[in-house]
């Protein structure tokens, strides 16, 4: 990912700057003043930088144009935890509902894996693949996933998160 977020004293609550490898600075404004960034959940973008992809405390998601600053969509997605993206797809861990698989470009679901709770036990782990391990099992395996299909094996590598 070629963005960094940076956050000043006189920064306004509602706007996010990004700062770009290249020089380029875009600011991202919210629609209203209602919503706040959840840091915690960090920021994801495509890996072509052309989307970025900011959570915010009250259970939304907004889907900015890197380019430009536009916004292409809200979603009041309720409760996510981490996002990766990757190619035209969103990995959403979803509290109480698992890992969703949506389109860049309009929400639509295209697919779920089923686990109750992965909270911050889920990371990209390479190009092709996450983990997650479903965070009431701490000493459960982690499972490595395929991004293309979500074909899933038990990860035997080092220990992660």
């Amino acid at each position: 990912m070629n963005k960094a977020t940076k956050k000043t004293e006189n920064d306004n609550p509602s706007i996010i700057t990004c700062y770009f490898r290249d020089g380029n600075i875009i600011e991202f404004d919210f629609p209203d003043d209602s919503h706040s960034y959840c840091a915690q959940l960090g920021l994801s973008a495509t890996q072509d930088g052309k989307y970025i992809f900011i959570p915010v405390w009250e259970g939304g998601l907004y889907c900015y144009e890197t380019q430009t600053g536009n916004l292409v969509w809200i979603q009041r997605a309720g409760k996510i935890g981490r996002i990766i993206a990757n190619k035209d797809k969103i990995f959403c861990a979803r509290m109480d509902v698992g890992i969703e698989v949506r389109a860049v470009l309009n929400w639509d679901l295209i697919g779920k894996i089923p686990c109750t709770d992965v909270e911050m036990q889920f990371q990209r782990l390479d190009e092709e693949h996450f983990v997650y391990r479903n965070r009431t099992k701490k000493q459960g395996p982690f499972f490595k996933v395929r991004f293309d299909d979500l074909s899933q094996e038990i990860y035997q590598g080092q220990e992660l998160i």
